[in-house]
This record gives C-alpha cells, structure tokens and sequence, in this order.
C-alpha cells in the first residue's frame, strides 16, 4: 500500500514523501497515528497544492521583511527614559521597548528576534544598532534622552 507520510518517521522516510508499505502495517499503526494517509491521487495533489502555498507564503513574507528593512534603513528612534544625573537609566531599554516605539514613531513593524541577542541601552546617549539577521544588513540610531 502507498501512503504519504505526514510525519518524518525514523526508518522509513521523512514528510511530504511517498512511500510503499504493508497494508497492515499502513491501515493499523500509520494512519490511526496520524503519521501517513493513503496516497491516492487527490490526496498527493492537496499536499503539493499545501506545500506550494506555504512556499508562497514565505516568499511573500520575505518580501515584506526586505521592504520593512529598506525603510528601516538610515533611520533615528527617540526613547525616553529615567536616568541619574551621571546618564545611567533606572530601567534598561530592551528589544521591547525598541519595537513599540518603532511602531508609535514610524509606524513600522519589527520583529524582537531582528535585534542582537541580550539587547539593552543602560545609558543615556546614541546608540547605532544593526540588524544583521537578514540580507541586507540594516542600521538605524536609537537615541536615549534623560525624562
């Protein structure tokens, strides 16, 4: 009996693939596991019709995140925060903080994960920030003034 595997299964084959099994094997422990369906054709057909769109979908996506970053590009984000007289802020500005205020000042939607890892401003003054996880590497300027 053919099925597709809906699962990658050790020893048999990974997901999206066709293989050939035994009946029992396929129609008592596969498919009421929810590891494979029988492979018939309309069942092929909707998993590639799925596959594609999901691969669509991503490029869809990417083309969004290189647009957010070409406008991100070269730009400055003003944070307010509470500090000491000597400049050091009572709260450190996070990833968090950077992206809500992406959203008020530039109405652009970031993503926490695009900063570097451990991200925070623990003192008053400019800090240039680069996104490198994506192709092109973008830079802007936080500048953190004193409330």
């Amino acid at each position: 009996m053919k099925v597709l595997l809906l699962k990658d299964v050790s020893g048999m084959g990974n997901k999206g693939q066709i293989k050939e099994v035994k009946e029992g094997y396929a129609l008592n422990f596969m498919i009421p596991n929810k590891l494979a369906v029988a492979a018939d054709d309309v069942t092929v057909n909707n998993f590639k019709k799925v596959q594609q769109n999901k691969k669509d979908r991503e490029v869809v996506h990417e083309e969004l995140i290189k647009k957010t970053l070409l406008e991100i590009k070269g730009k400055s984000l003003v944070i307010k925060a509470k500090a000491s007289e000597k400049g050091k802020l009572f709260k450190s500005v996070h990833a968090s903080d950077v992206v809500k205020a992406f959203e008020a000042e530039h109405k652009l939607k970031i993503d926490e994960t695009w900063l570097p890892k451990n991200f925070s401003i623990k003192e008053v003054g400019e800090v240039s920030v680069a996104i490198e996880k994506f192709n092109p590497k973008v830079d802007f300027i936080i500048n953190v003034q004193a409330e």
